[in-house]
């Protein structure tokens, strides 16, 4: 009796065994995978690095639980370039539940080949029966992020130029200004190469200089001060122009991207008068002789210049008149012109001329008084800065008594 029971407890078991078993057979046959997504975002970037994060999203259909192993994430280019690792800490996903698992690194990329990235996930996924692990399913997953647009969302600086002449020196034309380049990008930029060429009306290149490179945090405006001298032939064109040329380079995540920028803003010329011999004068006299000829009286006719100034100066078209002044009418005695000449920095120069006063003109100049109250000798003119055609007019006076003919 007692073996029987034994036997029957057996059987009993190895039913139960065979239900059980079948039920797990069964079971397991019909689990289905959750539905599975993969998501790689870019979180934020900076000159250095790129943040990405990545989540991995199940959605378990199944009435019993899933267990997501830990995932290793690989991160590469499109060639195939390592870029980083990240490791995703996964955990159980219940049934008829939606579970998300997320991670988040920092790499920096360090190949130009950077296009698009590759990110290729491996896990297990395993069915939890019971509180069995009787199936597993291994995951991988290849999902591509396009960075194509990394660099095309760059902003080129805002770039301002402007300029003036303040002086005229020993050196030349000295002018003054300045570049604002403003960065409206959230990243600093740097503004390399900056080469500027100041060119006159005609074409012709009379200056050129360097600007040191600059970097420019992100959002912010940086000015640059320019000042130099061009040469004095500067004065002759009616304005100049200064055009700048730039390589603008930004760094995104480790790679740097260089796009050319350039500018250009006229330089107006101003009235010598305005700029020029504005703490020194030019110094100016007038000598005369006179000698009696069978024509008329001969007047020898000087014009001393001392030039003080750092600056070369000529003396040009110059007319010497000689003039009788009654009252207030004046008429001319005679005219001769006077030999231009340079006067350099430092320098006394005497210019001379000879001019005839014929006696009738002399006999008449008075009108009915015959003689004149004065004669005038009058030099007429201009001074200029050397090789330029800009000059300050001149009219320069000096009266002497008739009487000296008695």
């Amino acid at each position: 009796m007692k073996k029987s029971m034994e036997v029957m407890i057996l059987i009993c078991l190895f039913l139960v065994n065979i239900i059980i078993s079948g039920i797990l057979i069964f079971t397991v046959s019909g689990i289905t995978a959750p539905d599975i997504t993969a998501e790689v975002d870019v979180k934020s970037i900076n000159k250095d690095n790129i943040s990405l994060s990545i989540a991995l999203s199940f959605d378990n259909a199944n009435y019993f639980s899933f267990i997501a192993e830990e995932f290793i994430i690989n991160i590469t280019t499109s060639s195939g370039g390592t870029i980083g690792e990240i490791k995703l800490t996964g955990g159980e996903i219940p049934a008829y539940t939606y579970k998300t698992f997320t991670a988040e690194s920092v790499f920096s990329l360090q190949s130009d080949d950077f296009n698009e990235i590759n990110t290729n996930i491996y896990g297990i996924v395993g069915a939890n029966v019971l509180g069995v692990f009787s199936k597993t399913l291994p995951l991988e997953i290849n999902v591509i992020t396009s960075l194509s647009d990394l660099f095309s969302s760059i902003n080129p600086p805002d770039i301002h130029l402007s300029a003036e002449i303040i002086e005229i020196d020993d050196q030349g034309v000295q002018y003054s200004g300045s570049i604002e380049i403003d960065n409206p990008n959230s990243f600093e930029i740097i503004v390399r190469n900056i080469s500027t060429d100041i060119t006159a009306d005609d074409g012709s290149i009379i200056g050129h200089f360097n600007v040191p490179s600059t970097t420019i945090t992100q959002q912010n405006l940086s000015i640059i001060p320019i000042n130099g001298h061009i040469t004095y032939t500067a004065i002759n064109a009616e304005y100049l122009t200064i055009a700048i040329a730039a390589e603008v380079e930004a760094f995104i995540a480790g790679l740097s991207k260089t796009i050319p920028l350039s500018t250009s803003a006229l330089l107006h010329i101003p009235n010598i008068n305005e700029i020029l011999l504005t703490n020194e004068t030019l110094d100016f006299s007038i000598s005369s002789e006179f000698k009696i000829r069978l024509q008329g009286i001969l007047s020898t006719v000087g014009l001393k210049i001392k030039n003080p100034t750092k600056i070369p100066f000529e003396a040009r078209n110059l007319i010497c008149e000689i003039l009788a002044v009654t009252g207030n009418d004046s008429s001319l005695i005679a005219k001769g012109n006077m030999n231009e000449c340079e006067i350099y920095s430092g320098q006394e120069v005497c210019i001379k001329t000879t001019v005839t006063m014929p006696y009738m003109k002399l006999l008449t100049a008075g009108g009915i008084n015959i003689i004149p109250d004065w004669f005038v000798i009058r030099i007429k003119g201009e001074f200029a800065i050397t090789n330029t055609t800009q000059g300050i007019p001149i009219s320069l006076s000096g009266y002497f008594d008739p009487r000296i003919f008695n």
